[in-house]
């Protein structure tokens, strides 16, 4: 199984183009090649990928939601009503779905929309408290998520 002792910390990626076989995601052991899981209870292609930074659990982007899966054990957890590129805080306990000019801050565990900020490239800085992004050239600072 995938896991912290893999040595990945955080991933994100973005799909610009779209194949048909798309609507699966496949994760392969790096040092072996072998492929260790497939997640494939998507409808369509899909559109991101974030892995939380202590590597235990997956966000998808795709048939505008966002699912969220534990990496150990290739369970999908739950499916968030939303769409966008998923990314996660810092310490995982946060999700960050970004939309064109605008974030959502989840708690995804539970899940629970916490906040939407006006902005994009939204990171929040270790406690959650704090969250930058910028806006039209500009460097805003958002009181969050307390």
């Amino acid at each position: 199984a995938m896991g912290a002792s893999h040595g990945l910390k955080a991933m994100q990626y973005k799909n610009s183009s779209y194949h048909p076989l798309e609507n699966q995601c496949r994760l392969w052991d790096s040092a072996s090649g072998v492929r260790q899981l497939s997640l494939d209870n998507h409808q369509g292609p899909i559109r991101s990928l974030a892995v939380s930074p202590d590597s235990q659990f997956l966000a998808s982007n795709a048939d505008g939601v966002i699912k969220l899966w534990n990496l150990a054990t290739g369970q999908l957890i739950r499916t968030i009503e939303t769409s966008g590129e998923p990314s996660f805080s810092m310490n995982g306990q946060i999700l960050i779905v970004q939309q064109h000019d605008q974030a959502e801050l989840w708690n995804w565990r539970s899940p629970t929309l916490l906040s939407t900020l006006d902005s994009s490239d939204v990171t929040l800085n270790a406690d959650n408290t704090l969250a930058l992004s910028s806006r039209n050239e500009t460097l805003e600072v958002w009181y969050c998520c307390q």
